[in-house]
């Protein structure tokens, strides 16, 4: 699988989190970017909203649904 290159500035924000004009926003594949706000806070708040797992992805998920 090809690499993209480095990142030359904003390295504290995760992958998919782009910080365009003091707005963050999140680009995954070739879906339409989504605005996570202009606070970083809210951002990473929202951010992991949205790349948080299914419940069934954990095996707390997998043991409930056994039960």
């Amino acid at each position: 699988m090809p690499m993209g290159r480095h990142r030359k500035r904003d390295k504290h924000l995760p992958a998919l989190v782009s910080l365009e004009r003091g707005t963050y926003y999140f680009r995954s594949g070739k879906s339409p970017r989504v605005n996570l706000g202009r606070d970083f806070a809210d951002a990473m708040r929202r951010y992991g909203a949205l790349v948080a797992p299914a419940p069934m992805a954990t095996m707390v998920g997998v043991i409930d649904r056994y039960k």
